[in-house]
């Protein structure tokens, strides 16, 4: 597991240390065991799940910025990429955001695990408009395999500060999904498309940014 991060890290523009190997392979093996319990990754070999998962989570980190912000990750599921990223930047402030119960005890679960200070977990399902979210909104939003752009873009827009990004995970439909959501009704616009294929599998990925007008 920790070569196929070292070696696979580079192809997305990530250099890893060795520790920062480690420490992702012991939460890439918790999470393999809760998924024996509850269904939080497929059920392909290993290796190609952290190829799928592990690898593909790291695709926005050449855009985070070098100052410390707040990220929010929407649907977290298990933890990708929101318990990812915070591995690779602990200085950074992480709401993971998950609706099913099962799944939200397995992210405080590896919080506590892996001594993720600063990262937190809210179980509820995010609304267009979050009466009870308050605050300075921000600076990074992030969704994996959650859903369309049309429903995703409605639930992040309200979540980003002034100057906060969304960085959306997506396949090869990508062109059509952006079609269908029309960002610019939302006061979104797109700044970056990164066309990417993941290593070793050969799978076309897509991270589509966007920030508001």
């Amino acid at each position: 597991m920790e070569d196929l991060l070292r070696l696979g890290a580079p192809f997305l523009g990530v250099g890893l240390t060795d520790a920062q190997c480690r420490r992702l392979a012991d939460y890439f093996h918790l999470l393999l065991h809760w998924n024996q319990k509850i269904r939080l990754i497929g059920d392909a070999p290993v290796s190609e799940q952290v190829v799928r998962h592990l690898l593909d989570s790291l695709a926005p980190l050449p855009f985070f910025p070098d100052s410390p912000g707040r990220l929010l990750d929407i649907g977290s599921g298990g933890g990708l990429p929101g318990l990812v990223l915070k591995i690779l930047r602990p200085d950074w402030a992480v709401v993971l955001v998950e609706a099913r119960e099962k799944k939200a005890m397995f992210l405080k679960q590896a919080i506590r695990e892996l001594g993720l200070d600063g990262a937190e977990v809210r179980i509820e399902r995010l609304l267009p408009h979050p009466a009870a979210w308050t605050g300075p909104g921000f600076d990074l939003v992030t969704a994996r395999a959650l859903t369309d752009l049309a429903s995703l873009l409605p639930l992040a827009a309200p979540q980003l500060s002034p100057t906060g990004v969304l960085l959306a995970y997506k396949g090869p439909a990508a062109e059509e999904e952006e079609a269908q959501a029309r960002p610019e009704t939302l006061g979104l616009w797109r700044v970056a498309d990164l066309s990417y294929r993941l290593p070793f599998l050969n799978h076309e990925r897509r991270l589509l940014l966007f920030k508001k007008r």
